[in-house]
Formats: structure tokens, sequence, C-alpha cells
């Protein structure tokens, strides 16, 4: 999945989330304020019609005997169309006057509405009528001699606050759903000129080095100044600083594979880990026969040299030129000059060797003190036997000898056929 879209389908569910979020806590501040304007509204009718009742009650005119006041109910419904009922009941809960004929003279039924009846006090209560919730509003009217004679009702039903937030809910989704399209645009537009031209060029830019590293690879271009232009600088710089590296390691490696001596790299587990071209030259291998074999493949050690270390125990010190020997992959041995030092980590473990050597074929020569006769000029061996020095010569060296007289033994030795000849 592309960034874009992974960046798009976060935008889309936070502003789902905010919009549900917002919609519904909206919905409920709604329904609580509109509850409230409601509530204000119907008690002010109700105390308007008690108003009305105290200036007929105040004329002495018993209730049972007013005329005229269920057409004042019924005239304050009609004016406000919210209103389900308007009444005036008696404190045992007999209905005096409604804004409906019919239910003159009907008894509340209700407890929890006569208890609040009785009670004598302003008041809002919940209570179902006809299978129908209702908010019910309720006015004590008092009496000359402050006697609570009837309360005023007056009630809205309860799912007129519910319609008002649904409908209030559906406006705020489709402003919602509205302004989310338009802010999905803007951020399409917006990841495609920030997020999306960077990336494609950053992505253009390693693709071009990964098919062809060199010393003139591009570099990514920037104009921004966003985390995705730091991101670009510091790709930029890194590659400027690989640049310089690289230089230095193909400067290294050109070094190391024209070297005149073998170059082996083994690892702390003695296997070999590369190699240069005058090894295989030297031992007839090709490289991938030798990378990661054991380094016992192609080197002798002899027991009394301190090279065996490396056979099996780590070294401790450097090897510095000790004569011994290499085998190629025919099975010759050959004679070399064999140097090793260690490698080790920046915190002092051991991470392998690195063993030089060179060919002393050529140039192995006999060593140490050689007993020979003053007169013949034999040589006399460990064995015991005097042997001529051309045959101690081939057999403890590599070297092939030729005969030829040197210009004083020929000089000799035409003297010496001249004088025969004069003598005959």
């Amino acid at each position: 999945m592309q960034l874009r879209t992974k960046i798009i389908l976060i935008c889309v569910a936070v502003s789902f989330l905010a919009g549900g979020t917002s919609t519904t806590v909206n919905g409920i501040y709604f329904a609580r304020e509109y509850f409230q304007v409601r509530k204000s509204e119907t008690f002010v009718i109700a105390q308007t019609l008690k108003s009305q009742l105290d200036r007929l009650i105040k004329m002495h005119i018993p209730l049972a005997q007013l005329e005229g006041f269920e057409e004042m109910c019924q005239e304050v419904v009609a004016k406000h169309a919210f209103l389900s009922y308007a009444m005036v009941v008696d404190t045992e809960g007999t209905i005096l006057f409604h804004n409906d004929p019919g239910r003159h003279g009907q008894h509340i039924s209700d407890r929890s509405v006569l208890n609040r009846i009785k009670e004598a006090r302003k008041t809002v209560q919940l209570f179902s009528m006809d299978g129908l919730a209702l908010y019910d509003f309720q006015i004590p009217v008092l009496g000359n001699r402050q006697k609570h004679i009837a309360t005023i009702r007056t009630g809205f039903p309860r799912f007129l606050i519910a319609d008002k937030t649904k409908t209030l809910a559906l406006y705020s989704i489709g402003i919602t759903l509205i302004s989310f399209a338009v802010g999905i645009i803007l951020i399409v537009a917006a990841l495609e000129l920030w997020v999306g031209k960077p990336v494609a060029r950053f992505i253009r830019t390693i693709q071009k080095i990964r098919k062809e590293w060199s010393s003139e690879s591009p570099l990514v271009e920037t104009y921004s100044h966003d985390e995705i232009g730091q991101l670009a600088r510091a790709f930029n710089e890194m590659t400027e600083a690989l640049h310089e590296t690289t230089m230095s390691k193909d400067f290294v490696d050109n070094i190391i594979e024209n070297m005149l001596n073998s170059l082996i790299i083994i690892d702390d587990e003695l296997r070999i880990q590369s190699v240069n071209q005058e090894t295989l030259n030297l031992l007839g291998y090709a490289e991938e026969e030798l990378i990661g074999a054991s380094f016992a493949k192609v080197f002798l050690a002899h027991r009394q040299s301190k090279v065996s270390a490396i056979d099996g125990t780590p070294l401790v010190e450097p090897v510095k030129a000790v004569e011994t020997e290499y085998i190629s992959k025919a099975g010759k041995a050959i004679p070399v000059l064999f140097s090793c030092s260690i490698m080790k980590t920046n915190d002092q473990k051991l991470q392998g060797y690195i063993c030089v050597a060179q060919d002393i074929t050529e140039i192995k020569t006999l060593r140490g003190f050689l007993p020979i006769c003053s007169v013949c000029k034999k040589i006399h061996d460990d064995s015991g036997y005097w042997n001529q020095i051309e045959m101690y010569l081939e057999m403890h060296s590599t070297a092939q000898l030729s005969h030829s007289m040197c210009p004083e033994c020929i000089k000799k030795c035409m003297e010496k056929k001249t004088g025969l000849i004069r003598w005959i």
C-alpha cells in the first residue's frame, strides 16, 4: 500500500472519528438546550393561563362555574403547535378544563402525576399517556386564602426533542460529509505536491544509483525545508560521503588486487572470507572455491613452527616472515614466506586474521654451514656421505644446474692442450 493511500486512510479515519464525536456531542448538547428552551416556553404559557385564572378567582367565582376557560386552553394549544395539551385539574385529579372538551370531568389515574399535583409546587416530570411519553409541566393555583385549589398542566411529547436532535444530526452529518470531501481533495493535492512528487524524485534517484553507481551519480533535488527536504538533504550528504568512501575503497581494492603477494583474510573461525588475484594464481583455485572454506584447505603449518597456532587456538601475537607451505589445488606444496596479523573490533574482540604470503619457490636457497672438501669440493651431508656439489644442490634446492666453463678454466685448458701438442 502506497504512503499516500495510508495517509488518506488515516485522514478518513480521523475525520470520521472527529465527525462522529462532534455530531454525538452536539446532539447531546442540543437536546439538553432545546429541552431547556421548550421547558421555559411551556412554563411561560402555563404561567399565562395561571395569571388569567388568578384574575377570575379574585372575583370570587368558583372554579366549577367558570365559563370560557376551555376555549382559552384550546387557543393556547392551537397557537403553540408543539403543545399536546393544556388543562386545569383540581387537587383530587379531576379535569376541570381541557383543550379537548371530551376529557372534561375525567379523573387522572396516573399515581405519580396525582402525587405531584398534591405537592402543590411548580414541577416537570416525564410520564406516559395513551402509550406516548410526555413531558408534563405543573403550576399550582392558590385560592383567596392561599389554599391549593387546582393545578395547571401543559405538556409536549418527548419525541419532539428526539426529532429536532435527529434533524440537527442529519444537517451536521451532511455538512461534515461535504467538508470531508473538500478536505480529502485538498489532502490529496497537498500530498501530491509536498509528499508524492518529492518521494517520486527520491525513488527515481535511488533507482538510478542502484542501476549504475559512479562518482557522477545524481543527487536528489529538493526545494522544501520540511521533513522530506531534510531527508533528501541527508540522503545527498550520505551519497557524497559514499562517493568518497567508494573511491577510497576502490583504490584500496585495486592495490590489493595488484599485490604481488598472496593475501587471504580469514574470520575468527578460520574460514576464508576474501582472497586477492595473486592467491588464486598461486594456488590454482577459483574464488568461489575458497570463499567460506577452511584455511586448512590451503595452509600447511609445521608442528615446530609458531604458525601452527593458527590451526587451533587463536593467535596472541602477529606472525612475521615465517617459512611454511601452501597447498595448491593440484596438491603441490608451495614454499612461502608467511606473515599473519590479527584483526580486532573496536571493543577488542577477535574479528579475524590477515594472512600475507610470498612465494619463495624461485628464491629458496641453502642456508647454514656446509662441510665441503677443500680438494675435491664434495659436500658432507647429514647421513655421513660425501656428495658431488651438483648433486647436493639439486637434492636440497629447487635450482637446476647447467655446466659451463669460466674464462680462467678455458685458458688453463687451452694451455694444457697446447703443451701436450708441443710435447708430442
